[in-house]
């Protein structure tokens, strides 16, 4: 965070702008993303010793890791959250306040993951559809939006 101390109060601010507009734009632009990937993933997966490494791996794991959609989901969702924890990291003040936003939307994850687990474990279609909704909020710029009043928040009950 010292580098961010750094920085003046006016570039701060357009940084954070931006992040927010960066990401804001990936995610209306998610799609196009996706297809452009399922085609290099599709390239690359024909490569035949490539195909041949990851048919292997699959075989052994029981997984469809050989689809180039598995690929794809696991490259978007990698860039959707390296940019929502970017927009954290530039907002927040201190390290401190990072982690605690970091912490957030990790911990809502891991609920939507545990929730869909559960729900296909009972045969529960209302958890199955609640952690869908749930990923569906966690992958789009909404906890970036949703972190700043809360870190606000925060930075207040720290400060008295």
């Amino acid at each position: 965070m010292r580098r961010l101390d750094r920085i003046s109060p006016a570039r701060r601010n357009v940084l954070i702008g931006l992040a927010f507009v960066t990401t804001f734009f990936f995610f209306q632009f998610s799609r196009e993303v996706s297809r452009g990937l399922s085609a290099f993933f599709y390239r690359f997966l024909s490569i035949e010793w490539v195909g041949e490494i990851v048919f292997y791996i699959q075989e052994h794991i029981g997984y469809n890791i050989y689809h180039p959609r598995f690929w794809t989901k696991v490259v978007v969702s990698g860039l959707a959250h390296g940019l929502t924890f970017a927009c954290i990291r530039s907002y927040a003040h201190t390290g401190r306040e990072a982690r605690f936003g970091w912490y957030l939307v990790s911990a809502a994850l891991i609920a939507a993951m545990l929730l869909n687990v559960l729900g296909k474990a009972i045969s529960n279609q209302w958890m199955e559809t609640l952690s869908r909704d749930s990923f569906e909020f966690i992958f789009s710029p909404l906890p970036a939006i949703f972190c700043v009043p809360v870190m606000y928040l925060y930075r207040a009950t720290r400060n008295q």
